[in-house]
């Protein structure tokens, strides 16, 4: 027999996630914050960060706090999300806590930065294929 499964409208995911949000505490935050910049990111490096769901990993017979079980809600909510919804999230985010949009998009940054270093260094060649590219 199978489980029926309740799953928020939208919306309604991300009411939970601006609550929950507003409050987790700074360290908590603190957390969010490389899971944020991995998922809402361009698929890029992630400079050293490890993974959201790495950190989800508990050990045998350990329960997941109710943080890391937001954090795994917030996964698998989100990669249903588009653009706008993942927008109107962080917009959310910022009414709360505006220093802490500051800081993501400060890694965003960086990202791209590294990202079109990574490029440069390439010089034209692609190095999983071993040829050469023509410039964009």
């Amino acid at each position: 027999m199978e489980r029926n499964r309740y799953t928020p409208t939208v919306p309604a995911q991300i009411g939970y996630m601006v609550r929950w949000f507003a409050e987790w505490s700074e360290l908590q935050r603190g957390d969010f914050l490389p899971i944020l910049v991995q998922i809402f990111g361009n698929k890029g490096y992630l400079n050293g960060l490890i993974t959201g769901m790495e950190n989800l990993k508990h050990e045998e017979g350990k329960h997941l706090s109710l943080f890391q079980c937001r954090i795994k809600l917030f996964h698998e909510w989100s990669e249903n999300w588009d653009d706008n919804e993942k927008e109107q999230l962080l917009s959310l985010i910022k009414s709360v806590d505006e220093d802490f949009i500051a800081k993501y998009e400060e890694e965003i940054k960086k990202r791209a930065e590294v990202k079109d270093r990574d490029a440069d260094a390439t010089n034209g060649y692609d190095i999983v294929n071993g040829t050469e590219v023509e410039p964009v």
